[in-house]
């Protein structure tokens, strides 16, 4: 089958408890689906991690899997986007369940992949995980809200309804996060995001990889003008490199994405209120994002279910 799409994933997991994750991301994203997509995997574990991640693809037939140990993933994926050769790239997290979303061997994405061919402005479609607020677990099963369009200043193109995520919250020039790019955008977008920043964490921020720029950040008044006149350089010199809009689709009312990434490779940071130093003794974790704690049982991810409000 042809596709117009290539998934990408990049991950570090040395260690059980993040291959699982990957596991339940594969699980639910392919249970009843074809496996020929094409899928390219750069994934930064020790080489005796990557080999058993490795496993977890092992009847997928049209997957390039790659072991790059480099600690800057933008550098490491940045290497190798040439090998993206399809006009559209789905960039997902690993550390995800993917409840519907490719149903019907990616129905829904090939929707949006129409929009997007109807309305070239779109660069950016973000499929964003549900309110980790509202976790109830019952035995095995996990019981979430599902997505609602009640609130949202809607679009209408052809028919197929979506809205500008701007009308929620301040779009960031970054975003670590499962979201269908313009292979050509997305390009662009990590050879700049590789050249300015070390990590998820620092772009999302906008704290450029630059000596001066940190001294600036530990000096009360002088942080939040750095990162201003960053991201009016970024607005200004750099706009066709950066996420300056983002939309949801319809695809949400129909799928849901749930975040189950307790056990983080990011490292702690001041700014982030949910993050914690990992304090276990799993390997290749450095922190915990304490709003996800009903994933830290690894006898849970075993059997795990999901099931929305709508579905009862």
């Amino acid at each position: 089958m042809k596709y117009e799409f290539t998934i990408f994933f990049t991950f570090f997991a040395n260690g059980d408890i993040r291959r699982k994750y990957i596991e339940i991301a594969l699980r639910t994203l392919f249970d009843n689906n074809c496996k020929d997509v094409p899928v390219i995997v750069i994934d930064a574990s020790s080489a005796k991690y990557y080999k058993k991640n490795k496993s977890l693809f092992s009847d997928f037939s049209n997957v390039t899997y790659i072991n790059d140990e480099e600690l800057n993933p933008f550098i490491r994926c940045e290497k190798y986007l040439h090998l993206i050769t399809t006009p559209f790239t789905l960039r997902l997290l690993e550390d995800c369940a993917y409840i519907n979303l490719a149903k019907d061997n990616f129905l829904y994405i090939k929707n949006d992949i129409s929009l997007m061919n109807r309305n070239k402005a779109i660069n950016v479609i973000q499929y964003p995980i549900i309110d980790e607020q509202k976790f109830i677990v019952k035995g095995n099963t996990v019981h979430y809200p599902s997505t609602k369009f009640e609130d949202k200043v809607l679009l209408n193109d052809d028919g197929y309804v979506y809205y500008d995520r701007s009308q929620e919250r301040r779009i960031y020039h970054y975003l670590c996060h499962n979201i269908l790019y313009r292979t050509d955008f997305f390009v662009k977008h990590w050879e700049y995001i590789s050249s300015k920043y070390e990590n998820h964490s620092s772009a999302e921020s906008g704290d450029i990889s630059n000596r001066f720029y940190k001294l600036l950040l530990k000096i009360k008044y002088l942080s939040s003008i750095a990162r201003l006149i960053n991201r009016l350089i970024e607005k200004t010199l750099y706009s066709k490199s950066i996420i300056r809009n983002i939309f949801i689709t319809e695809t949400m009312l129909n799928s849901e994405v749930v975040h189950i990434g307790y056990y983080s490779t990011e490292v702690n940071s001041s700014s982030n209120v949910v993050r914690e130093i990992d304090k276990s003794s799993n390997e290749g974790t450095v922190s915990v994002l304490k709003n996800l704690k009903v994933f830290n049982d690894i006898k849970l991810l075993d059997n795990i279910r999901f099931q929305s409000d709508k579905s009862l």
